[in-house]
């Protein structure tokens, strides 16, 4: 094998960060879904989770954890590095990252499970991961278990009020990088750093794909949303700033 295997979901918040950081550095790799035989009889056992992303790399080693995988693999692929040398902008990078982690991850995952309109496509979404030829009621059946044990964790009641809140609250974040992209390619200038990673999560598997959080990014945020287009791309540079 010479190429690292990428198991995650398109629907998974840390899995989009780890897809991105790998094909923006060029890193040899293909994606797979938890449902693969070779995640359930390889990965699983030797990461001891089911946990997504998990990398299974060329030489047979199991990386879990998205911070753990680009850390692990930043030293063996140091062009486009994902953290800056200079002491400021690595600051920046952790801020984002923790942002990412933190801040926005509340925001997307209040929003993915508390807007109705949302349902319908994340559910077969989660059910084409367990089954991606599955009919219907199969997608229908295995994506319920993944939302029943998704919002099992506990969420405020969906109420309008509720809702209005978390518009606001995206919009305001989307005003925010709208400012910053009508100018620059990425968080950091001309090229994609940890920062940008560290948000896709949010911005792509939650707020770039569900229906009402995409709904919000097409009407608010149109350089966001080509930003998220251009970072699931291998090229660097964006038609916009070429």
């Amino acid at each position: 094998m010479k190429h690292y295997i990428l198991f995650g979901a398109y629907a998974s918040y840390y899995t989009a960060k780890v897809r991105v950081y790998l094909r923006k550095k060029g890193i040899p790799f293909v994606e797979r879904l938890p449902s693969d035989p070779v995640f359930r009889d390889t990965v699983r056992p030797a990461s001891g989770t089911h946990r997504i992303p998990q990398v299974l790399t060329p030489a047979g080693e199991v990386l879990q954890d998205s911070v753990f995988i680009v850390d692990a693999l930043e030293p063996d692929f140091p062009a486009i590095p994902a953290f800056p040398d200079t002491p400021k902008q690595r600051v920046f990078v952790h801020l984002m990252e923790l942002f990412g982690s933190e801040g926005l991850l509340s925001l997307a995952w209040q929003h993915r499970w508390l807007f109705p309109e949302n349902e319908p496509f994340i559910t077969r979404d989660f059910g084409r991961t367990f089954r991606p030829q599955g009919n219907d009621a199969d997608l229908l059946k295995y994506g319920g278990l993944i939302s029943d044990r998704m919002t099992s964790y506990g969420l405020p009641e969906s109420t309008p009020k509720v809702r209005q809140a978390l518009d606001g609250a995206y919009r305001a974040v989307l005003q925010r990088f709208e400012s910053h992209f009508r100018e620059h390619p990425y968080l950091l200038g001309g090229q994609p750093t940890q920062a940008d990673y560290s948000i896709m999560g949010a911005l792509h598997a939650h707020l770039g794909r569900d229906p009402a959080g995409l709904r919000v990014m097409q009407d608010h945020g149109p350089r966001t949303l080509r930003w998220v287009e251009q970072m699931l791309t291998p090229e660097l540079v964006a038609p916009e700033f070429s």
